[in-house]
């Protein structure tokens, strides 16, 4: 099912991210246990940036847990772009994020990322308006019960494009406040340009 994203929430001045936090999903099987049990993984998300979404848990994409079943509802639904926020069992697990956003007519970033937005624009008349982009990545790291972790990426320079992007996760503090990273190994990068609005099936590919 597809739903358009960027056409739904650039009313909020998207350059990247939906701005509305959804529930707390809870992606493993059996019965739910207690928060002090599990770990908590959250992904960025801030007004008018790039965000990061979560594709999948341990080859699973995340539409396909129990507590997901049924996503999307709708095109409201479908642009929050969840989930923003899981539960997980402690251990390793791997994780497939996106770094994403948009790129406007005539501001492409440069290298092979710059080459595909250009060719998104190359030919048409009138030129599309915005190209979407995203940086997907397998990240293999430990959890632990009752820690909370961010996933978020280091600071980005569009000029040396997408195969630039640095996804990192960092353990968030009582207070909310996000320390220093932990170990990380990240593999299978893919870089992908659509010409135009990015549906959410699009987005959450894997």
């Amino acid at each position: 099912m597809r739903f358009g994203v960027l056409g739904a929430v650039a009313v909020l001045g998207l350059s990247g991210c939906f701005t509305v936090a959804g529930p707390t999903y809870r992606l493993y099987d059996g019965k739910r246990l207690a928060p002090g049990a599990v770990a908590t993984i959250k992904v960025f998300r801030q007004f008018d940036r790039p965000g990061v979404v979560l594709l999948s848990v341990d080859s699973k994409h995340v539409f396909q847990y129990e507590s997901m079943k049924g996503y999307p509802k709708g095109a409201t639904e479908a642009a929050r772009l969840d989930p923003e926020t899981v539960e997980l069992l402690p251990g390793e697990h791997v994780l497939r994020v996106a770094f994403y956003g948009i790129e406007s007519h005539g501001r492409a970033v440069a290298g092979s990322t710059g080459q595909l937005i250009k060719m998104a624009f190359t030919g048409k008349e009138p030129p599309p308006s915005f190209a979407s982009y995203r940086r997907s990545e397998d990240l293999a790291f430990q959890v632990a019960a009752g820690k909370t972790y961010l996933i978020d990426f280091a600071p980005w320079d569009r000029s040396s494009g997408l195969e630039s992007v640095v996804f990192r996760v960092r353990e968030v503090d009582p207070s909310g406040k996000a320390g220093e990273e932990i170990p990380v190994t990240s593999a299978n990068g893919k870089s992908d340009v659509l010409e135009g609005e990015a549906g959410s099936d699009w987005l959450m590919a894997l």
